[in-house]
């Protein structure tokens, strides 16, 4: 793990980034459910948006946030600040090699399953 102390601004400034990515992923969640060629799109936009939140998380309940490679870790760390959060982040990550690497698109219920888990992790970090 690489966890990594944050300064007074870093927690405003992933929430920004969080909330930026839902925003834009929210223009194409309508697109995402009925068209495969925009859902890789919206599930990546919805894992950055997890991914930021969570670092949110992270830095207001222990002080640091996992700036390492390791999904594994980075979802270690956040365990130990909230286990919901954790749990939702797993999720997230576990469709990231499909929908920004893999050669078949998200489907549907993907779609539907990255939007529900992304919201509720930015809900957590705002409430934080």
């Amino acid at each position: 793990m690489n966890p990594r102390v944050v300064d007074s601004t870093f927690k405003v400034g992933r929430l920004h980034k969080a909330r930026e990515f839902a925003e834009i992923a929210a223009l194409l969640f309508d697109s995402a459910t009925r068209n495969s060629d925009h859902g890789d799109v919206y599930v990546t936009m919805a894992i950055h948006s997890g991914i930021a939140s969570s670092d949110v998380i992270c830095a207001s309940k222990l002080s640091e946030y996992s700036a390492g490679e390791s999904h594994t870790a980075a979802v270690a760390l956040l365990k130990k600040a909230n286990t919901e959060a954790a749990t939702l982040l797993s999720k997230l990550l576990s469709m990231k090699t499909k929908s920004a690497y893999g050669h078949r698109a998200v489907t549907a219920t993907e779609v539907r399953t990255a939007e529900s888990t992304h919201k509720k992790l930015l809900t957590i970090a705002e409430q934080t």
